[in-house]
């Protein structure tokens, strides 16, 4: 119904969370640079709206305006080399990558449910870490926020080749992951 897309483009980023941060808080503000951090991976992680389409995913769009209003800028570090959308049944979107400080060692960055995310990340103390996880992103939800867990990884795979990067092979390939940090995000429409 046209009702939902009213709603779905009020999504706005209200915080961006390092993993380590405390369950209950507090946050970093948004423009802390640790939260920075955190939302300029979820913005490489995102779709990148295609010429004259727009965005694939309100989600998308809200965390990439947000991640755009932090430096005014595009994010120039970071050249992008393939990405898998997101879809429901994955429950992750995905991009491949590399940072202008180092072309030839592709990144994998991830953002997704905490619950596709944090399994396939690689923790420490698993048992603390994944409860700390949990109750972190436990705090943000009864916050009516609508939370996405981002991580990454080297790519250790060929770049070149469609089939290398394809969703099978991302799916595959991660792994082990770094678990960067939380956003969380919330309707607008809703009365706060």
């Amino acid at each position: 119904s046209s009702d939902l897309t009213l709603t779905e483009n009020r999504l706005r980023v209200v915080r961006s969370v390092p993993a380590a941060a405390k369950p209950r808080g507090p946050f970093p503000d948004a423009n802390d640079p640790q939260a920075a951090h955190v939302l300029r991976a979820a913005a490489r992680a995102s779709t990148q709206p295609q010429e004259g389409q727009g965005h694939a995913h309100a989600t998308d769009e809200a965390i990439l305006k947000a991640a755009d209003s932090l430096n005014g800028k595009g994010d120039s570090e970071w050249t992008f080399i393939a990405e898998v959308p997101f879809e429901s049944s994955r429950g992750f979107a995905a991009a491949i990558g590399t940072f202008s400080s180092a072309p030839s060692a592709p990144l994998l960055m991830l953002k997704g449910a905490p619950e596709v995310v944090l399994p396939r990340c690689r923790f420490a103390d698993p048992e603390a870490d994944q409860n700390h996880a949990e109750s972190l992103v436990h705090n943000l939800a009864e916050q009516g926020l609508r939370v996405l867990a981002v991580a990454q990884r080297s790519w250790e795979h060929d770049t070149a080749d469609d089939d290398e990067t394809d969703a099978d092979a991302v799916d595959a390939a991660a792994q082990d992951l770094e678990l960067i940090g939380y956003v969380g995000l919330a309707d607008t429409a809703r009365p706060s």
